[in-house]
């Protein structure tokens, strides 16, 4: 007879950019989004090609200053810098935006 074990998830990364007054621009280019103000404003991730919500305005991560965001699977992220810091520490390593 076997008993329950315990599992710890693997180590995932992900590539992420907090966003500053300095590179602001930079990061809108590298998430195919935009600035307004002090803001990035990118497209939340589709399903299938289709939407998320039926109005365009809904269908947008609004990322403010100090925020991060961050490249999942199929698209992008927006989190607050006390979510991301919550489930993220750094790696060390250092990416080319793309």
């Amino acid at each position: 007879m076997t008993s329950p074990r315990q599992y710890v998830t693997k180590p995932t990364f992900v590539e992420a950019w907090q966003i500053r007054v300095d590179n602001i621009k930079d990061v809108a280019k590298w998430c195919h989004g935009r600035v307004r103000g002090s803001s990035v404003i990118f497209p939340k991730i589709r399903n299938r090609g289709k939407p998320l919500q039926d109005t365009p305005k809904d269908n947008n991560h609004y990322a403010l200053l100090g925020d991060y965001v961050v490249r999942v699977s199929n698209g992008f992220v927006r989190l607050s810098e006390e979510e991301f810091k919550s489930h993220y520490a750094p790696s060390g390593n250092r990416i080319k935006a793309s």
